[in-house]
């Protein structure tokens, strides 16, 4: 997954894709098609995390010197007893609104996707109100264990008084993030990079969920359909957009310039926030600035 490629210099018209689950593709209105989504349902009553179970902490430092983040043990959700370890992002307010949870793909650990997406979306909303946890597989590339860890990343965002969250993931991680979306009452929206449709079934089952993805037409790992079928799957009645991208690889290294305005936006709307994207910071040394381009819905009716 972490294959680079120098195909930086070709992008594609940024289109975004509007679809309901019934087949046939054909021009749509100049803004995208947005279905009514049903209220959420109520968050189901969690224990808290008992004290002498209290994950334990320590400061280190990331790759920014903009961003700081906490190490955590999360306790386990299921019976192996093995803690979750995760990356935390305190809010900057006293009371969050809101959590993200963050996984990876195949080979797990901290891995991002275009050029580190997490941190950088993390420290952001961490500014706000925003609480983000990033968890690190106990099992990497293994369904079951995988989602419990994020599921145990949603329990101690829980424990914090969150009650809507964001769930972001990229590659294997996209089995992941949807399997645990309807896990998950709190979700409001499902965010997958490059992510395989295997294990990705659950998607119909959603309901309260938005849905954004991204894929490269030139992905040498996961397929670009792999997204189709994955939008395909999901309901009609749901909220959901995609973004095919051009010249970048599996991880899409260089992508941000395309990817962060559309994300940051999402996150903001999706979990209530006042950030904008204008506001966003990125941190490379050549950022790559690209035109303002117009979007082209295309909607399957």
């Amino acid at each position: 997954e972490g294959m680079k490629t120098s195909k930086h210099g070709v992008f594609s018209l940024l289109m975004v894709l509007t679809l309901s689950a019934c087949g046939k593709v054909e021009p749509a209105q100049s803004t995208p098609w947005m279905s009514p989504v049903p209220p959420p349902p109520p968050a189901l009553p969690n224990p808290a995390i008992p004290a002498d179970a209290a994950p334990h902490c320590s400061i280190s430092s990331l790759a920014s010197s903009a961003s700081s983040s906490a190490d955590l043990y999360l306790p386990a959700v299921d019976n192996s007893g093995e803690p979750t370890h995760a990356l935390w992002w305190k809010a900057a307010s006293r009371t969050p609104c809101a959590g993200i949870i963050f996984v990876s793909g195949v080979d797990g650990g901290f891995i991002e996707p275009a050029d580190e997406i997490y941190t950088r979306a993390a420290t952001k909303f961490a500014s706000g109100c925003v609480e983000s946890v990033f968890v690190e597989y106990r099992n990497p590339g293994v369904l079951d264990p995988s989602v419990n860890d994020a599921l145990a990343g949603a329990q101690f965002l829980r424990s914090h008084g969150v009650s809507k969250m964001a769930i972001v993931g990229w590659s294997f991680g996209g089995a992941v993030i949807v399997n645990s979306a309807v896990q998950i009452p709190e979700v409001t929206t499902v965010i997958g990079f490059s992510p395989q449709s295997r294990d990705t079934e659950a998607v119909a089952n959603f309901t309260n969920q938005s849905l954004l993805l991204f894929h490269s037409h030139d992905d040498e790992n996961v397929p670009f359909s792999a997204s189709l079928d994955i939008l395909e799957e999901a309901p009609a009645s749901i909220l959901k957009e995609f973004h095919p991208l051009d010249g970048f690889d599996h991880q899409l290294d260089g992508a941000h310039g395309i990817v962060d305005p559309v994300v940051m936006k999402w996150l903001s709307e999706k979990l209530g926030t006042n950030h904008h994207q204008e506001e966003i910071p990125i941190r490379h040394d050549e950022p790559i600035g690209l035109p303002e381009l117009p979007s082209v819905p295309i909607c399957a009716r």
